[in-house]
C-alpha cells in the first residue's frame, strides 16, 4: 500500500482501463476524494509528465516486476496488482494488530 512516506519516489500504476499501458512515475502526494470518503495518489507519469489522480492500483517501482508485469497481458497484469496490493494491506494490519503500531509506523 503507498502511503505517504512514498512521496517523490518512483512508482508502478496499473489501470483498470485494459487499453492503457502499465506506466510509472513519481508519486507528488495525495488528494481527498470527498464523495468516496477517501484519498487518493497522484502520479506525476514519465510518459507526458502530467500530473493525473490515480485510481489505479498504485505500488512502489521495482524493475523485476515491471519487466514481469510488462510479460502479461493487461488484464493479468490488473489480477496480480490486485492481489499484491490487498496482501501487502493484510500484512500491514498483522504487523499493526502484533506490534501495537500505526499504519505510518508498521511500514
Amino acid at each position: 500500500m503507498i502511503t505517504d512516506e512514498f512521496i517523490n519516489s518512483k512508482v508502478l500504476v496499473r489501470s483498470n482501463d485494459f487499453k492503457e499501458p502499465l506506466t510509472s512515475g513519481t508519486l507528488v502526494g495525495f488528494q481527498e476524494v470527498s464523495k468516496a470518503n477517501n484519498t487518493l495518489p497522484v502520479v506525476k507519469m514519465d510518459n507526458d509528465d502530467k500530473e493525473y489522480l490515480c485510481m489505479s492500483v498504485v505500488l512502489p517501482y521495482d524493475e523485476d516486476l515491471k519487466a514481469f508485469l510488462e510479460s502479461l497481458s493487461n488484464e493479468r497484469q490488473w489480477d496480480l496488482v490486485c492481489k499484491i496490493s490487498k496482501l501487502t494491506k493484510y500484512i500491514q494490519r498483522l504487523d499493526m494488530i502484533s506490534t501495537k503500531r500505526t499504519p505510518k509506523e508498521s511500514l
